[in-house]
């Protein structure tokens, strides 16, 4: 997804740490986001909190948030998408970086 898809993703969407497939943390996004579950993801999607790989080899953060690449560059670094509980932004960064990939409509 580009950046613009991801940030219309995050202005919707819900942290929820069980009734998520696999029964992991992480967010539901979608106009339904409060209400989804795993056997009902009303229309939504659910991206596990799976942390990343950092450019100094560290795996990081994995159940506490969750960094998803977007395919928008920005010079040599690119955009990516990271929540926690209470956040969901948008933010650079080298593209050294072991972050999850996901395909998603809009």
């Amino acid at each position: 997804p580009t950046k613009a898809e991801l940030e219309s993703l995050k202005a919707n969407s819900t942290w929820k740490a069980s009734g998520t497939p696999d029964n992991l943390s992480g967010r539901w996004f979608g106009p339904n986001h409060a209400a989804a579950t795993a056997d009902n993801p009303n229309g939504c999607i659910f991206l596990p909190a799976a942390g990343g790989r950092f450019y100094d080899g560290d795996a990081r953060v994995r159940g506490a948030d969750g960094r998803y690449w977007s395919c928008t560059p920005d010079g040599t670094n690119a955009y990516y998408l990271v929540f926690t509980n209470g956040y969901a932004g948008m933010y650079s960064l080298v593209r050294a970086c072991g972050f999850s990939v996901r395909c998603v409509k809009i």
